[in-house]
């Protein structure tokens, strides 16, 4: 199993936990981030690991979004661009910050050989899901080591995501059968690959490892569609149908397009096809469907082109696939040498392991394996500059 770690979210979530306010503090940061990484790596015991990290601005950034809104919410919404409307901590000291995460990378790519990946004008999320759908293809299992729900996306018959922060597995619907099978028979090693890591992962929820709490089976498609129609207010991405009202008392109501109207949109689709998938999503018969749907809720078709238009705007803003890149960004993917990842991304556990012994509590020596002087009154970030220099 290959775990492919969102880096952005792997820092921000330790970053909560441990406030980053002066220089002071990169020390004891970079050792937390380490730290996290052997809670990881003995959680799961992976073969290979990859660190991908933002680019920014994104492509997403760049794209002008918001000089193409439709006219129907153009002037009534917030256009300050992608991720436009996120709001920083300014306890923070982000300087500092960004040298923690950098510092981070680069010790754990230089000295324990540990895959860190990065292409000019892409997300994480970008690199996340052409990683694992290259290796899908190969038939080997991965597994998205992170909390945001769009990497949804990027599940199926080989791929799982994990979120530290629920302690859940969210696994495909097209998984569905095998989840119940192991439930039903637990640790299954006569099954195919994928029956076999997702038994190794979903039995650590049984005994007692208290890693991953519940499974969640996931259609992928119904997600996306709903955030499409619906927007995404942390990616500063706007709903198609958005309405303004004010009441009697003057209070200011936004209107999207209800929940359960999409709910019963979506049970209509699954009566009248078979075999959904993301590519629903690209019918121009479903999009047109969608604006119908707006301009019954809203009473007139005024606005029906204005709709189609909306949707197409955001599903090039939330989905993230091959047909949504811009064309160079796409071909830097494809440069990422794939053709041996089991050897690309195996990491060096016994330098990892090694260093983890040195930095433990007891101090245990172990001059003889690592070459090292032991010191019990040295930090661990200083005892990391000496394993490093020896």
């Amino acid at each position: 199993m290959i775990i492919i770690v969102d880096g952005s979210y792997f820092m921000h979530r330790l970053l909560h936990k441990n406030e980053v306010k002066s220089a002071n503090d990169i020390k004891t940061f970079v050792d937390v981030m380490l730290s996290s990484t052997r809670k990881m790596i003995k959680q799961f015991q992976p073969s290979g690991i990859v660190f991908v990290k933002d680019s920014k601005p994104s492509w997403r950034h760049v794209f002008d979004y918001h000089k193409n809104l439709p006219s129907n919410i153009k002037g009534i919404v917030n256009e300050r661009g992608y991720k436009g409307t996120r709001k920083y901590k300014s306890e923070y000291h982000w300087e500092s910050v960004k040298l923690s995460y950098n510092k981070f990378l680069n010790i754990v790519q230089d000295k324990f050989s540990v895959d860190v990946i990065g292409i000019h004008q892409a997300e994480g999320d970008d690199i996340m899901a052409y990683i694992s759908t290259v290796l899908s293809s190969m038939n080997l299992f991965t597994m998205l080591y992170t909390a945001d729900a769009d990497a949804n996306q990027g599940l199926n018959f080989n791929t799982v995501r994990y979120s530290p922060q629920t302690q859940k597995l969210y696994v495909s619907d097209t998984l569905k059968n095998d989840v119940e099978f192991i439930k039903g028979d637990f640790f299954d090693n006569n099954g195919t690959s994928t029956s076999y890591y997702l038994s190794y992962l979903m039995n650590k929820m049984w005994y007692g490892e208290n890693i991953i709490k519940s499974v969640e089976i996931v259609s992928a498609w119904e997600y996306m569609l709903s955030k499409i129609i619906r927007g995404d207010s942390g990616d500063n991405v706007h709903p198609i149908f958005f309405r303004v009202t004010k009441t009697e008392t003057g209070k200011i109501i936004n209107r999207k397009v209800p929940p359960k109207k999409i709910s019963l949109f979506v049970e209509q689709l699954k009566e009248s096809r078979s075999n959904i998938n993301n590519d629903i999503l690209y019918d121009d018969t479903v999009i047109e469907m969608v604006s119908n749907l707006i301009c019954e809720i809203e009473g007139e078709k005024t606005h029906f082109n204005e709709y189609v238009k909306g949707f197409k705007n955001n599903r090039k803003m939330v989905l993230i696939n091959n047909k949504e890149l811009p064309q160079n960004l796409f071909m830097s993917l494809t440069e990422i040498d794939l053709r041996y990842p089991q050897e690309r991304f195996r990491y060096s556990k016994d330098k990892l392991e090694c260093y983890w012994d040195y930095i433990d509590e007891e101090f245990t020596p172990i001059e003889d394996t690592c070459d090292i002087e032991i010191k019990e009154d040295d930090d661990a970030f200083d005892l990391l500059d000496d394993f490093m220099n020896s």
